[in-house]
């Protein structure tokens, strides 16, 4: 094996210390923020009745589609923008907010012009149709300077904007809940006013760099930015799609119950974000300075630790929907296997997205997704009905496989072939269906369950204290 240079091993342990900073901070905010939410979700399923809670839950749905075309998600464009305007970071990030406010505030107006037809669409009454607007004007601000801090490596102003949003509204919103004799509007209220106020916060801070506004930046990110309209809203119905359908089909009582348990299965989702947030940063400047095998290895790394915790959220998967949910929602726990695994997907997608970005190549990005989200919807169409909110789960899962397969598929035409190997895509697809065949044969079997979390308690701790397992975990990722 050659060994590196003094200079590359200088470069490599700077490097080195960047992810594993980055790491330690978005994890720690990801923990906390999700923790917090977890924790507070055992409180609103108790207080709030299965009806109230399906409802904000299809409220919440719904503001995820109207973002789509309100928001845009110009700071998408940061991605690419913080290389080729490098000298004018500034001026970028507070035109594409400026901007972003300002689209987001014409599209509500017409919102509002329609909304008693979309209130029957949507079964959300125009009071709570206008809090969902007050919503979605919170949203282009903070997520421009979040971006912002993520990429100029601001952990600490990130974290704690992050974890103080969090500890306000759950604490607002269980005081309004108690406080208010209708417990949903106390809910929303409590949710939707936090985010304003951090959302001025927000702003505030973006219009102390005193920059320009530049329509070429205008022009810039909604080149990366349109096309992923299509994406954001195929991504969501691959996400969330289920829940409406779920209301429409099966009723609230059965969306409280898919709600409960696809917020368990997200617990994986919450390891997933806090890596990426250090990932894409890292992983796009590799991909600048054409350095491949510092990818591949991330890559190999990222994608077996998100199969690890596949694998431990489908053991403790009847544990956490009893803390959740309580009694009532056990229902929700053979929803985990299939969603978890599907999360894996999402997690091998994302990297291919992140190349897509870079490249600007983002058209890719919404045709492969729409592809899996007509096929998502499709299959609830015809499960749903005989199955019930069960079906949603496995549809899920598929589509987010379809997702990943169509993006792979053209990745490779682009020349990154190299991202991810075939052998990893079928390892992922052999263990995830070993995982969700079995995983209905251990809920029944409490003592091999037990023993296999204590198997995962065991490497986890060996791969933690053995220094030569650790160091080669370390050198894997030394490119970093």
């Amino acid at each position: 094996m050659k060994l590196p240079d003094k200079e590359t091993k200088v470069n490599t342990d700077k490097h080195s210390q960047t992810l594993t900073g980055g790491i330690i901070w978005y994890g720690l905010s990801m923990f906390l923020v999700k923790g917090i939410g977890f924790i507070s979700t055992p409180i609103f399923t108790r207080v709030l009745s299965d009806t109230q809670y399906g409802q904000f839950s299809n409220m919440m749905s719904w503001a995820s589609i109207f973002s789509v075309f309100l928001c845009l998600s110009l700071d998408t464009a940061y991605t690419s923008a913080r290389y080729d305007f490098d000298e004018d970071k500034d001026y970028f990030i507070y035109s594409i907010a400026v901007f972003g406010v300002f689209i987001c505030f014409l599209g509500s107006l017409i919102v509002i012009a329609l909304i008693s037809p979309l209130s029957k669409l949507t079964s959300i009454s125009s009071g709570y149709l206008i809090l969902m607007l007050a919503y979605l004007l919170s949203i282009p601000a903070f997520n421009v300077l979040q971006t912002y801090n993520r990429f100029s490596d601001n952990k600490r102003r990130y974290t704690v904007i992050n974890i103080a949003m969090s500890v306000l509204v759950v604490v607002i919103s269980i005081a309004l809940v108690f406080l208010l004799s209708n417990k949903l509007l106390g809910r929303t209220l409590g949710y939707v006013g936090v985010h304003i106020v951090v959302s001025i916060y927000c702003f505030a801070m973006i219009l102390k760099k005193r920059g320009k506004l530049k329509l070429e930046y205008l022009k810039y990110s909604l080149k990366v930015a349109l096309p992923l309209i299509p994406y954001s809203l195929a991504q969501y119905l691959l996400g969330s799609s289920d829940i409406v359908m779920i209301t429409k089909i099966c009723g609230e009582e059965s969306t409280a119950i898919y709600s409960v348990g696809y917020t368990c299965a997200m617990l994986i989702g919450m390891f997933q974000t806090a890596i990426r947030q250090a990932w894409t940063p890292w992983f796009t400047t590799h991909l600048h300075d054409n350095e491949k095998n510092p990818c591949k290895r991330g890559v190999i790394l990222y994608i077996s630790f998100m199969l690890i915790l596949a694998f431990g959220a489908c053991l403790l998967a009847p544990e956490i929907v009893l803390i959740i949910g309580g009694k009532k929602y056990t229902g929700a726990i053979e929803l985990i296997p299939p969603v978890v695994i599907g999360c894996v997907f999402v997690s091998m997608s994302n990297i291919l997205c992140d190349v897509e970005i870079f490249e600007k190549k983002t058209k890719s990005m919404a045709i492969a997704t729409m592809i899996a989200g007509v096929i998502n919807i499709a299959l609830n169409l015809m499960l749903i009905p005989k199955f019930g909110y069960i079906a949603a789960a496995y549809t899920t899962l598929i589509g987010y496989a379809a997702w990943f397969l169509i993006q792979y598929i053209y990745i490779c035409k682009i020349g990154y072939k190299w991202i991810i190997s075939k052998l990893i895509i079928i390892a992922v697809s052999v263990v995830g269906i070993v995982l969700i065949a079995l995983s209905f044969w251990i809920y029944q079997n409490s003592i091999v369950r037990y023993i296999l979390i204590l198997i995962c308690i065991l490497m986890a701790a060996i791969m933690l204290c053995n220094k030569k397992t650790r160091t080669s975990i370390i050198y894997s990722i030394k490119d970093i």
